[in-house]
């Protein structure tokens, strides 16, 4: 089986995505077995134990089960899941390159200029359609359409390594902040890296409309002795 592209994968997903609008948990399973396929040089299948996904994800075993499902109802990945006693499951990425070749074969390709470019300037441009790509998936999860563009000149300045625990961040916090009234703007959060913070959950910390509610409790006056 020929290597998978990551770009093509990616842009691949996102077509498929404006008609099964995949939830965050499903997009970050996803990312997890893509990059888990990558990381073993494009082995595919592979085998990855259900008990790494579950705690890289923070998901229960029957959301995994769930997560599965969809993905594969999707055309995405196909799996054979592991006996009770190996508790794995053996993955396949579907190649999605097919689907981005229709798109190219779409494209006028008679220009003359088309490979004037050297070979850094394709190398450049791959790795910004790279970054463009991460940050559409962050731009659509943050979910706050506040200052697109100086958010993404930020974005731009991130490595990888940044962008990508951002993306796995984001789903907790804006789970936290279900009142974008109170969400940060996106480039605030990027400038003040606050993915590094702690995440309070809204569970712990209710956002109103209204102002939080003091009670002054005052202690009972003790009568003092004769």
């Amino acid at each position: 089986m020929p290597n998978l592209d990551y770009i093509k994968q990616m842009n691949g997903f996102w077509k498929k995505h404006r008609e099964f609008q995949f939830t965050g948990n499903e997009f970050f399973l996803y990312g997890y077995l893509l990059k888990v396929c990558n990381e073993l040089y494009w082995k595919n299948p592979f085998n990855e134990s259900n008990a790494y996904v579950m705690a890289a994800l923070s998901i229960t075993e029957p959301t995994l089960v769930k997560l599965k499902k969809a993905l594969k109802n999707a055309g995405l990945i196909d799996f054979v899941s592991g006996d009770g006693r190996r508790k794995s499951t053996i993955y396949t990425i579907i190649d999605l390159s097919k689907d981005e070749m229709k798109g190219l074969n779409n494209l006028n390709l008679n220009n003359e200029n088309t490979s004037a470019f050297p070979l850094d300037n394709n190398k450049h441009k791959t790795q910004t359609q790279n970054k463009n790509i991460l940050f559409d998936q962050f731009w659509d999860l943050y979910d706050k359409k506040n200052g697109k563009h100086p958010a993404l000149k930020k974005w731009n300045t991130l490595t990888e390594t940044e962008m990508l625990k951002i993306l796995k961040i984001i789903p907790s916090y804006v789970k936290s902040t279900p009142n974008k009234k109170y969400r940060l703007n996106p480039l605030t959060y990027l400038n003040d890296r606050h993915w590094e913070d702690e995440i309070i959950n809204s569970s712990d910390n209710l956002q109103t409309n209204e102002a939080p509610h003091f009670e002054l409790r005052i202690p009972n006056k003790q009568k003092l002795p004769a």
